[in-house]
């Protein structure tokens, strides 16, 4: 628990099962959190998280928060700022929920919420504000070390808000799919202000061995896009490492509202 009206500088916080990190409403706590082989694990509160620690100091991108491995995870109402990489990652979890989650993040990795080789997955009521993909479905290895591979299946997102910056994408499946399947995502109800780099909306880039399939969005409303609204390819990408590409199908996109700026119409 950290008390308002203060600035808590935390280090690294460890939860193991069973365990709630609360933070106040008034309250900052600079720090970085990591769960792995937990279940029952929550992050609450109407504070601040701030991903800024000593070690970005030397150059280090290090990702704000973790999930690894674990089981019955709930992430609510907190607000998540000043990343040096991705912001709240779920890799390998089953049963995730996050509800009313706020971020801010204004770097060249600054994904918003990136589901790893995961499944049962909720979120909803979130307004996330990147410079990288705002939600980012995956399975692979990162950093040589973080083995987060296999199927996906069962994402839901709906009634969030999303602002995406420079790079990434706002809703992107991909690149890295070291996986049989990645099933059943779906988007409903999301409001886009806008994609204002050289991303996609509605993006999916299989690269890897993954068959892609049963994506849905639906009743998306599009205030403003730069570049590209949709964006699906297999390729061969520097992310990927199966030699195998796999492929993509029953893709749907329905009730799709876009506007185009008149004074910032994007490329052309």
């Amino acid at each position: 628990y950290f008390s308002a009206g203060r600035v808590h500088d935390a280090g690294e916080i460890v939860l193991p099962s069973g365990e709630t990190l609360y933070i106040e409403a008034g309250a900052v706590v600079r720090s970085i959190v990591r769960s792995t082989h937990a279940g029952n694990v929550a992050i609450r509160g109407r504070g601040i998280l701030d991903g800024r620690i000593h070690n970005f100091a030397r150059g280090d991108r290090i990702r704000s928060v973790v999930f690894e491995d674990c089981t019955d995870v709930s992430v609510a109402d907190i607000i998540m700022i000043e990343p040096t990489s991705w912001m709240l990652v779920f890799g390998c979890c089953r049963g995730v929920h996050v509800d009313g989650l706020k971020q801010i993040g204004s770097c060249m990795s600054s994904d918003g919420i990136d589901i790893c080789g995961s499944r049962d997955i909720l979120i909803e009521n979130c307004c996330l504000r990147n410079d990288d993909d705002n939600i980012a479905v995956k399975a692979g290895t990162f950093d040589k070390t973080r083995r987060w591979e296999g199927d996906v299946d069962n994402v839901l997102v709906r009634r969030c808000v999303f602002f995406n910056g420079t790079p990434g994408n706002v809703m992107e499946i991909g690149y890295e799919l070291r996986a049989d399947r990645v099933s059943n995502i779906a988007f409903e109800n999301i409001d886009v202000i806008g994609a204002h780099g050289e991303g996609a909306v509605f993006s999916i880039h299989n690269g890897d061995r993954a068959i892609v399939e049963n994506v849905r969005w639906e009743n998306i409303r599009v205030e403003h896009y730069w570049d590209k609204l949709v964006d699906f390819r297999v390729v061969h990408s520097r992310y990927n490492q199966d030699l195998k590409r796999g492929t993509v199908r029953n893709v749907r996109l329905k009730n799709i509202r876009v506007v185009h700026s008149y004074f910032n119409p994007g490329c052309s």
